[in-house]
């Protein structure tokens, strides 16, 4: 369930904010699922829009502190996980890293 909460939350932040009213360039919102070589499972999310800088409200705060973020990170905790964002290169990306747990446990 966390994994599908965090999921959908960065599919709707890429959607609502990646890009701007009179954006022009392309419009792409990728989902990365796999593992890791260290045996932890990956979730990347990535849109080709303005990057959390250019998105964040002037007056506000930045939108990596807003409480989409942490709802995510608190989620991220539960699974005992990593969630990194970058902004770099364009676009925004959000990773999750896990280690899953067994069926049995």
């Amino acid at each position: 369930i966390p994994c599908g909460l965090i999921l959908s939350e960065a599919l709707v932040n890429a959607q609502k904010h990646a890009f701007p009213q009179g954006w022009s360039g392309e419009r792409r919102i990728s989902i990365e699922v796999g593992t890791t070589d260290d045996g932890l499972a990956r979730i990347a999310v990535r849109d080709s829009g303005a990057g959390v800088a250019a998105s964040a409200a002037p007056a506000g705060p930045p939108a990596r502190r807003g409480l989409g973020r942490e709802i995510m990170r608190a989620l991220a905790d539960q699974l005992e996980g990593t969630l990194v964002s970058s902004d770099e290169g364009g676009g925004t990306s959000l990773e999750l890293r896990f280690r899953p747990k067994s069926a049995g446990r």
